[in-house]
C-alpha cells in the first residue's frame, strides 16, 4: 500500500469505512491534524509483509481508539479512576459521557467515596489559593475539541465555576489559578465537557482535592459566593447544545479563555452575563503529585483551617506546615435539590452526601468557625461561634443506624464508634476528642470503646 501522501490515506479509510461517513470525516480531520501521522502511517505501511485484511485490521483499530475512546481526567485521579491509587473498583468506562439526569454530578461516585471508611475519596490534589493549578486530561477522541469548565464543589450537589474554556478543549490540559478567596479545606473537584462535534453530550469527571490557605492574597473583584454555576445540558433537561460549535458559556464566570460561538446553545440554559476574558495562567509544575499529600496521612493533632471572614489566628504560609482532618457523613439531602432546574428530577433514592469538616476546638478561649458550603450568587453567612453541643441524657433510643447519635434520639454508637458533639458516630480524631458525648460512646486509647450511662472519658 502507497501511503505517500494524505490523501492516500484517506481514500483508504473512506473506501474502508464507507458506512460510517460521520464518524470517518472526523478521523481524518484529528489524525491530519495531529503529529502523529508518520507514526500511523508507519503502523499502516513500513512493512511489505503486512496482508490487505492486516492493514485494513489496523486502520479500524486506530479509528474506533480515537472516535470512540474518548478523554478522561488523568491527574488529579478521578473517582474509580485508573489513575488514582486510591480506588477499589476501577471503572474502566470512566471516559463515557454522563447517560442522564440521574448520573449528575459525578455519576454519583462522589457519594460512596466520601463514605468510604477506609480512604477511598482522599484527595488526590492540594491547591493553593490564588497559586496555578491543573487538570491533566488523556488522549482520546477530541470529537473536534468543544468548551470545557474546571469547578468547586463544598456540598456534593452545586459546583461553582473556577475556570471556562471556550473552544480548543481538550486539545490541551486546562492551566489555571485558584481563586484567591476559594473557602479552604476538603472540596470535590470537577472538569466537565461538552464535545463540538459527535452525539450531543455531556461528560464530567470529579476528584478529592484540599484548598489550602495563603496569606497575602488580594481579595479578587469578583467574591467566591458570587461566581457562577457550572453549566449542565444534555441531560434530558431543557438545555441543549448545538452540533459542530464551541459552546459559549451563558455565565463562563471571570477567568475564562476564548469566545466560543454564537447560537451555541438550544432551550433554557440560563442568563447570560457579560465577562472579560482574561489570559491563560502559565502551566504549573505536577505540584499534585502523591508525595504532596503527606500532611493528610497524620491526623492525631491536626486541624482544618476554619472559613471565616476576619482569620482569628494566623495561617501556615506553606502545605508543609499545614495537618488537616476531615471526615465525610452522609446527610439526607431532597432530590429537589439536587439537580439544576432544566434537569428533571431523577428517580434515584433521594439521599446524597454532604461534606462535613470537622473542626476541633482549639481551647476554651478560642472561638472556633464552622465551614460553611458556598451557595453562587448569595452571600455566605459566617458563624460567630462554634456549634452548640448536642446534650441529652442516658442512652434510650438504642443503637444508632443511620450514623446518628445522641441528642433527643438517645442513640448509642455501636461498637468500635463514639458519638462527636454534633452528634454522628465516628472514630475520628474529631469524633474522640473535644467535645465527644460519653453517654452515647466513648474513646481508649485512640478506639472507641461502648459504655452506657456514664458521661466519663477515658483516654
Amino acid at each position: 500500500m502507497d501511503c505517500s501522501s494524505k490523501a492516500t490515506l484517506r481514500a483508504y479509510v473512506v473506501l474502508c469505512l464507507t458506512q460510517a461517513n460521520n464518524a470517518i470525516h472526523t478521523f481524518i480531520e484529528e489524525v491530519e491534524s495531529s503529529a502523529s501521522l508518520s507514526s500511523l502511517k508507519n503502523a499502516l505501511c513500513s512493512s511489505d509483509d503486512l496482508s490487505s485484511a492486516m492493514q485494513f485490521l489496523i486502520a479500524t483499530i486506530i479509528f474506533f481508539s480515537l472516535i470512540f475512546g474518548h478523554i478522561e481526567v488523568e491527574s488529579p485521579g478521578p473517582f474509580r479512576g485508573r489513575s488514582n491509587p486510591n480506588t477499589k473498583s476501577v471503572d474502566y468506562d470512566g471516559t463515557n459521557p454522563l447517560t442522564g439526569a440521574g448520573q449528575f454530578p459525578c455519576k454519583g461516585y462522589h457519594i460512596a467515596a466520601m463514605a468510604d471508611p477506609t480512604g477511598e475519596g482522599k484527595p488526590t490534589a492540594l491547591w493553593r489559593q490564588g497559586a496555578p493549578a491543573a487538570i491533566k486530561l488523556t488522549k482520546g477522541g477530541l470529537h473536534s475539541g468543544g468548551s470545557c469548565q474546571a469547578s468547586l464543589s463544598y456540598d456534593g450537589k452545586i459546583f461553582t465555576v473556577i475556570y471556562s474554556m471556550q473552544g480548543n478543549c481538550p486539545t490541551s490540559d486546562m492551566a489555571f489559578t485558584v481563586p484567591a478567596d476559594a473557602p479552604v479545606g476538603p472540596v470535590i473537584g470537577s472538569w466537565s465537557w461538552f464535545n463540538k462535534s459527535g452525539n450531543r453530550e455531556m461528560y464530567q469527571n470529579c476528584f478529592s482535592a484540599i484548598i489550602e490557605a495563603a496569606t497575602g492574597t488580594v481579595p479578587p473583584a469578583i467574591p467566591f459566593s458570587q461566581r457562577p454555576p457550572m453549566l449542565v445540558a444534555n441531560l434530558g433537561g431543557t438545555c441543549k447544545t448545538a452540533d459542530m460549535v464551541d459552546v459559549r458559556f451563558p455565565n463562563p464566570g471571570p477567568d475564562v479563555t476564548g469566545t466560543g460561538d454564537d447560537n451555541s446553545l438550544i432551550g433554557d440554559c440560563g442568563a447570560a452575563a457579560p465577562v472579560t476574558p482574561v489570559a491563560p495562567s502559565p502551566r504549573p509544575a505536577d505540584h499534585e503529585a502523591p508525595e504532596g499529600l503527606e500532611p493528610f496521612e497524620t491526623p492525631a493533632k491536626s486541624e482544618l483551617v476554619p472559613f471565616t471572614s476576619k482569620p482569628t489566628r494566623s495561617v501556615p504560609p506553606l502545605a508543609s506546615q499545614l495537618s488537616v482532618s476531615f471526615s465525610f457523613s452522609s446527610i439526607p439531602i431532597p432530590v429537589d435539590d439536587q439537580v439544576p432546574g432544566n434537569l428533571p428530577a431523577p428517580t434515584r433514592s433521594p439521599t446524597s452526601a454532604v461534606i462535613v469538616p470537622v473542626v476541633p476546638t482549639p481551647s476554651p478561649t478560642s472561638t472556633s468557625a464552622v465551614a460553611v458550603p458556598v451557595v453562587p450568587g448569595k452571600s455566605t453567612p459566617v458563624p460567630s461561634s462554634a456549634a452548640p453541643k448536642p446534650t441529652g441524657g442516658a442512652p434510650s433510643g438504642g443503637i444508632s443506624t443511620d450514623g446518628s447519635c445522641g441528642g433527643t434520639k438517645g442513640k448509642t454508637c455501636a461498637s468500635p464508634n463514639c458519638c462527636s458533639q454534633r452528634g454522628w458516630c465516628g472514630t475520628s480524631a474529631g469524633h474522640c476528642g473535644t467535645g465527644c458525648q460519653a453517654q452515647f460512646g466513648v474513646c481508649l486509647g485512640g478506639r472507641a470503646k461502648f459504655r452506657r450511662h456514664t458521661s466519663e472519658v477515658s483516654r
